[in-house]
């Protein structure tokens, strides 16, 4: 992207904001790998910057972090209240080096964890990573880092996944069960999953409230969308797409389906991969289904310690109760987790 288009893009969203019902803006800078064009970064974050704007707004990078040299650490430090680094580790050496080429002891977290202490770095779960998914979770815990996962999209999970995936998660209740610091994922509200609406959650942003530049200025509602991943102009598909009415993009096969409205997809890879926008991979439901069941069942195990040391309030009985129903709505046939742990909840 030239200097002049990421400049007209930024002047014409601050300018537009103050008609439009929100109240301020991110930007964000992502690829493929943003650094590569960090002189642009640089730039344009300098030049809007100069500029005497009355909308807030906030700039932030996605990045794997292989090429944060000293040069950039400095000015993005120096900037640190403007402008936030966010960085993809996936755990440790081994599935670094699986997925993403380098390993964890050659990425500056402890950088990234001091300057902007509440980010939280992105874990992405493949086939490479799986067997070393809980390990990475707790190896970054403990040092403090914010941490969280989520599956890799277009995976085809096999029955030897889903099996480990779930030892992964069992592995997980039974350590933070009884260390601290509790990673946050564990502590996910379940409330979604109570929802009554007849019409299932949108489960991101796209082309409501978030939108994508790509390189030649055009307008697209996620990255999944644009041809650098599309590999063509996906515009004659997504423009009948009404991204604020959310039953567009509700799947009919999920309607009944207990965890629809905590249930993540990637709607960009339904419409490339499946021709529809609304039509999810059922190949990852079991996976989706073995998250959901790990965090209500380590949530009711929570509470049910708790009441051993004291009278719960009527808020954590409802929470209690709605772990509960939630755990054995999610319990998938022939999956038990070690040590009887599930029996302790019920």
């Amino acid at each position: 992207m030239t200097l002049m288009t990421a400049c007209g893009i930024v002047e014409h969203e601050l300018e537009t904001l103050d008609n439009s019902k929100y109240d301020m803006i991110d930007f964000h800078f992502h690829g493929g790998e943003p650094l590569i064009n960090f002189k642009l970064i640089h730039d344009l974050c300098e030049w809007v910057w100069s500029k005497s704007w009355n909308q807030s707004f906030h700039f932030y990078v996605i990045t794997n972090g292989t090429l944060l040299n000293t040069t950039m650490q400095k000015w993005f430090e120096f900037n640190k209240d403007k402008i936030t680094v966010d960085i993809s580790v996936d755990g440790i050496n081994s599935v670094q080096k699986a997925n993403r080429g380098c390993t964890v002891h050659e990425l500056p977290i402890e950088w990234v964890h001091q300057c902007w202490p509440n980010s939280r770095f992105k874990m992405t779960i493949s086939k490479k990573s799986l067997h070393e998914f809980a390990n990475g979770v707790i190896g970054l815990v403990c040092k403090g880092y914010d941490v969280s996962s989520t599956l890799a999209i277009g995976e085809k999970w096999s029955e030897a996944d889903i099996l480990e995936y779930y030892k992964q998660w069992d592995k997980l209740i039974n350590h933070y069960l009884y260390n601290g610091p509790i990673w946050k994922q564990l502590l996910k509200s379940i409330d979604p999953l109570f929802n009554e609406s007849p019409i299932q959650d949108k489960c991101c942003n796209s082309g409501d409230n978030a939108i994508t530049y790509d390189i030649n200025g055009e307008r697209y509602p996620c990255v999944i969308f644009t041809p650098l991943v599309a590999g063509k102009d996906m515009r004659k598909e997504f423009v009948k797409i009404d991204f604020s009415n959310p039953s567009m993009f509700a799947d009919p096969e999920c309607s009944d389906c207990f965890i629809r409205n905590m249930c993540k997809t990637c709607y960009g890879f339904n419409l490339l991969q499946r021709g529809n926008i609304a039509t999810r991979d059922k190949t990852a439901c079991s996976m989706i289904r073995i998250e959901i069941n790990a965090i209500c069942l380590f949530q009711g195990l929570l509470l049910r310690n708790t009441a051993i040391k004291r009278e719960l309030t009527e808020i954590e009985i409802q929470r209690l109760n709605r772990a509960n129903t939630a755990f054995m709505a999610t319990k998938l046939q022939n999956y038990h987790y070690s040590n009887g742990i599930e029996d302790l909840l019920l």
